[in-house]
């Protein structure tokens, strides 16, 4: 099983963090990470298969400071992810349960090229910023399009 849990407070919030994490990791579990937002982000990601949460992370929380952070403990993937975007730096995760709510045995990024495929409509008329960075203004008919179809 896998688990998120978030943490923001006007004060340090590592210490928080941790036993909240903890709270969520059970035997079985593959994968935990803890990312702390101060002046810049601190991430760690330990492989709990062998041993328990608390004990993997007691040293590094105390090298964490911040007050917001966010805690997963996950079945399959190495998280949280630090993202470096055009709009800031950020930390996410993602939940084991979107596998099992799809009835997937497994969830992966989709590329563009496949996503457009799938789609079936022309690149230039889908928003791709996820992918490409650019902003709507800066697609080729992707407003008038929207616009079109009345989402606008």
């Amino acid at each position: 099983m896998s688990g998120i849990c978030g943490v923001v407070s006007k004060e340090n919030c590592s210490e928080t963090l941790l036993f909240a994490t903890d709270y969520h990791s059970n035997l079985g579990s593959q994968f935990a990470g803890m990312a702390v937002a101060g002046g810049t982000f601190k991430k760690k990601i330990h492989d709990i298969s062998q041993g328990q949460f608390k004990s993997k992370f007691s040293d590094d929380y105390a090298r964490m400071t911040g007050n917001k952070g966010i805690g997963v403990i996950s079945d399959n993937d190495a998280q949280p992810l630090i993202i470096h975007s055009r709009f800031g730096t950020y930390a996410m995760a993602m939940a084991g349960w979107i596998c099992k709510e799809l009835t997937a045995t497994s969830l992966q990024y989709l590329r563009l090229d496949d996503m457009v495929s799938a789609i079936g409509l022309a690149r230039e008329n889908l928003c791709t910023y996820c992918w490409t960075g650019k902003s709507l203004e800066v697609q080729n008919g992707a407003i008038e399009h929207a616009k079109k179809l009345d989402l606008l």
